[in-house]
């Protein structure tokens, strides 16, 4: 006698093929698998018949390691093959990990020209004949035919646990049992669960009722569903680029549909998440799992309405007190997403800012140009040149709100900054001046 340690992948009747022995007597040697042959777990240690094989009739040793890409032709991985003896059919069946007890999942052989596919000519060993009864006892589960087995060089329902948390991000109720044992039942029944026996499920009484509807469409419409979540990605997209933003990458894309598919967010709830997302929604907060899958993008706004948000800035307040690059963030994502409420909604902010900034001129109405216009014409006609808007200069002349003063002032800082036109004016004043006093003098 000999021993084997259960490792990963490993089934009862894969292990006596390998060792060359029959299921039934594999287990008259380790008795403990009686009553559940399929319950076994890493680390398990098997006893086997290390000279088993060599007498007629017994079936050859078969030949592989844990490395190998096959047990048979074109099947990845170590399956077992059972044979229905109410109907004939052929199946392979794997044993996804993660569940105790184990849950077969039969993939049909669907025709002798597929059968001979994987076993040629020589007769099929099976590992288990069960009657129809006898497979639904055992909690195995349809799951097409062989065709839609996952192409890959080792066994498809490895890693199977990440494959459910990746499918639960769609169908979240698929992590509770409840509800996975009311569709499995439903499914091995041949028809869709029906709505009331998800109730009382953990899943279903902590949800709402946009999640509940979404999980019944799904359990008994999976066509309808598709469609859902289709439309419902178009949809998203199409939202994206409403905005004037690049469609971000598929990750994000898929989640936000999901949210908004299964009932988590409203459609209002989407469209703040989005505005979130890319510089918008103004007063929400970011969810912290979009966040995530949505790290390393960029989300630029359009630049319309960064110039419409400096635009405004400038109509109200003038080049001297320019926006932040923050203000100009917030307030082109509020434009972005509300093009007509959010400029009024800057506006009025502007004019109050306008008027704590020069309460001389009390309409609130007026703009930059309103109060400043007077003053650059005077600074024109006094100096010859125009006057820099952004001149901390004209912010004072036009806080004094004084004629008479503004005139000496220009003429003043004229003859300071040497503009020709204020300069030649003094002179000749001067020179006039000069000469009545000769003329007076004689």
């Amino acid at each position: 006698m000999a021993t084997y340690t259960v490792v990963k992948g490993d089934t009862l009747g894969a292990i006596a093929k390998k060792n060359g022995m029959t299921l039934d007597e594999l287990v008259k040697l380790n008795p403990q698998y009686k009553d559940n042959p399929n319950l076994i777990h890493v680390g398990d240690t098997i006893t086997f018949d290390a000279t088993a094989g060599t007498e007629p009739g017994t079936t050859p040793a078969v030949d592989y390691t844990d490395d190998e890409t096959t047990r048979y032709n074109g099947l990845p991985g170590h399956p077992e093959i059972w044979r229905n003896k109410d109907t004939g059919e052929t199946f392979v069946v794997y044993y996804p990990e993660g569940f105790d007890p184990p849950i077969p999942l039969k993939y049909r052989i669907n025709s002798d020209a597929v059968l001979k596919t994987y076993f040629g000519d020589k007769p099929v060993v099976y590992d288990h004949e069960y009657t129809n009864a006898e497979m639904a006892a055992l909690g195995s589960l349809p799951f097409g035919d062989v065709s839609e087995i996952e192409d890959t060089t080792g066994d498809p329902w490895a890693g199977f646990t990440v494959k459910m948390e990746k499918a639960a991000k769609a169908m979240p109720w698929l992590a509770d049992a409840g509800v996975f044992a009311v569709i499995a039942a439903a499914y091995l029944e041949g028809r869709a669960p029906e709505d009331y026996e998800f109730v009382g499920t953990t899943w279903y009484d902590t949800h709402n009722v946009a999640e509940r509807a979404w999980l019944t469409t799904t359990a008994q419409d999976p066509a309808e569903a598709i469609q859902i979540l289709e439309s419902k990605r178009s949809a998203v997209v199409d939202k994206f680029l409403a905005l004037g933003i690049q469609v971000p990458s598929d990750a994000t894309i898929d989640y936000v549909t999901q949210q908004w598919a299964q009932g988590t967010w409203s459609e209002r709830e989407a469209n703040d998440q989005i505005g979130a997302l890319t510089g918008g929604g103004e007063g929400v907060n970011l969810d912290p799992e979009l966040k995530r899958v949505s790290e390393g993008e960029t989300f630029e706004t359009p630049t319309n309405y960064v110039d419409a948000v400096r635009s405004l800035w400038a109509t109200w307040l003038g080049p001297a007190y320019p926006p932040t690059d923050a203000d100009v963030a917030k307030w082109s994502g509020i434009l972005r997403d509300n093009e007509q409420g959010g400029t009024s909604r800057l506006t009025e902010m502007l004019r109050s800012q306008r008027l704590a900034l020069f309460p001389e001129y009390g309409d609130p109405n007026l703009t930059w140009d309103d109060i400043s216009g007077p003053w650059k014409s005077m600074a024109y006609n006094s100096w010859g040149v125009q006057i820099d808007e952004s001149d901390p200069f004209l912010q004072e002349v036009v806080r004094l709100n004084d004629a008479n003063e503004a005139q000496k002032l220009f003429r003043g800082k004229g003859f300071e900054r040497g503009y020709d036109r204020v300069v030649n004016q003094m002179t000749e004043g001067v020179r006039v001046g000069m000469n009545n006093n000769v003329r007076g003098v004689v």
